[in-house]
């Protein structure tokens, strides 16, 4: 008597949103994001790449769900009219429209807002360890390279990036200018002219990365000050 196959079970890694969720919004986003007006792309690209490419999603996927959420809105509001053309329905439909209209763009200038604060709060320590390789005899380069393994956070991260570039052949001046202009965050732009300026005059890199540390230490305190009395 022969044995019964066994079935062999298969692991089923990441989230219920990262396996079904997210491919099926892509796949909407690149269905109507066939159109996209080729002006576009380059200031979506962007901003999406400031936010960390999220749900890893591409200019045209991107447009193309805003489209996509744009005429959910329309619906929506075309249903509500049919129900009668009260105050009320018209009011709603009017609502529903704006609101899946900003929905996307909402949520990616809040993506980016979100990443710029991350990078700013975590600017002052890396610069800090920065100086620490930079006083116990690393260069510049392998400096940047310890803080992007020791830290995974998005300046980590970003450094790490850094790093890649110069690896491909970028100069060291042309991967920070990439940096800074990635980012367009005012704390990294300065970061980056001292970093070349430093380079340039023969200054020491550990004494002025401790300096310009505790500088954005100080802007970070009166930012969170100024945001506690907003509230």
């Amino acid at each position: 008597r022969k044995a019964a196959p066994r079935m062999q079970s298969r692991n089923i890694t990441g989230s219920l949103f990262s396996r079904i969720i997210t491919p099926a919004i892509k796949a909407v986003g690149r269905f109507f994001g066939r159109i996209t007006p080729s002006g576009a792309i380059e200031n979506i690209s962007k901003k999406l790449m400031i936010a960390g490419n999220p749900m890893g999603l591409g200019a045209r996927e991107y447009y193309g769900i805003s489209m996509a959420s744009t005429l959910l809105g329309v619906y929506l509001a075309f249903l509500f009219y049919r129900r009668g053309t009260t105050t009320l329905n018209v009011l709603v439909s009017i609502l529903l429209i704006i609101f899946f209209y900003y929905a996307p763009k909402a949520w990616l200038q809040g993506r980016v807002k979100n990443r710029q604060d991350k990078v700013r709060k975590g600017l002052p320590d890396a610069m800090d360890m920065l100086s620490v390789c930079a006083t116990a005899g690393l260069g510049f380069d392998q400096s940047l390279q310890r803080v992007s393994e020791y830290w995974d956070t998005p300046i980590g991260r970003e450094f790490g990036r850094v790093i890649s570039e110069m690896e491909m052949g970028f100069t060291r001046r042309d991967a920070l200018r990439n940096l800074s202009d990635r980012l367009e965050i005012r704390e990294i732009a300065s970061f980056v002219a001292l970093i070349l300026q430093t380079e340039q005059l023969g200054m020491s890199i550990s004494d002025t990365l401790h300096a310009q540390a505790d500088q954005m230490r100080i802007e970070r305190r009166y930012r969170a000050q100024e945001q506690a009395q907003r509230a």
